[in-house]
């Protein structure tokens, strides 16, 4: 049975845990009648954060780690601004594509537009905008030519936990994109499997 990953990481000093064990401060080894009144296990409100920022919580972790390197893949080199403007230039593609092949539907939908108001009937000259103001009148809109992919950035642990890599260090840590990151793991299982003995 494979066993879970942790979540939460101590990185306390051992000298911290021995202060506590004596009933001082953990973090400055204050005596209790040096406390700030009201504090009970550590002297300060300083001392109780700096105890804390030791505790490490791997969704925390992994957060500040994107928020310091960026949404940038280190396989493909993709950003969210790039994968955007890809996404909007292939649906522009797919959206001409169903525009020549499907007349009958567009004219069908021109002349919906027509018997509206007047002020909708300057779509009528520009397709596009036809299709992206009016394009739910086509019920039948076939997924070819629909564009759904969608991009997000993720923590891959370099030497995968399962192939003896390290979580909680951050030179095993690299961001990819969600596709980079799936070949990736498809990768680690590969490793994983060869290196098991039967």
């Amino acid at each position: 049975m494979q066993k879970m990953r942790e979540q939460i990481f101590y990185d306390i000093p051992r000298e911290w845990i021995e202060n506590r064990n004596h009933k001082l401060c953990p973090v400055c080894a204050k005596t209790k009648n040096e406390f700030e009144k009201g504090r009970k296990v550590y002297c300060s409100e300083k001392c109780q954060k700096e105890f804390n920022s030791k505790i490490l919580i791997w969704s925390n972790f992994k957060n500040q780690f994107l928020q310091d390197n960026g949404e940038k893949c280190v396989k493909c080199s993709i950003t969210k601004d790039d994968f955007n403007k890809e996404k909007k230039e292939k649906l522009a593609i797919l959206q001409q594509e169903y525009i020549s092949t499907h007349r009958e539907q567009i004219e069908h939908l021109k002349t919906e537009i027509s018997n509206e108001i007047e002020s909708l009937a300057q779509m009528l000259d520009d397709e596009d905008k036809l299709m992206k103001s009016r394009g739910h009148y086509l019920h039948d809109f076939p997924s070819e030519y629909r564009y759904t992919e969608n991009i997000s950035f993720e923590v891959d642990h370099i030497v995968a936990l399962k192939n003896g890599g390290k979580m909680w260090d951050k030179h095993n840590l690299q961001v990819l994109c969600n596709k980079c990151h799936r070949k990736k793991t498809n990768i680690d299982l590969k490793i994983d499997m060869n290196n098991k003995t039967i």
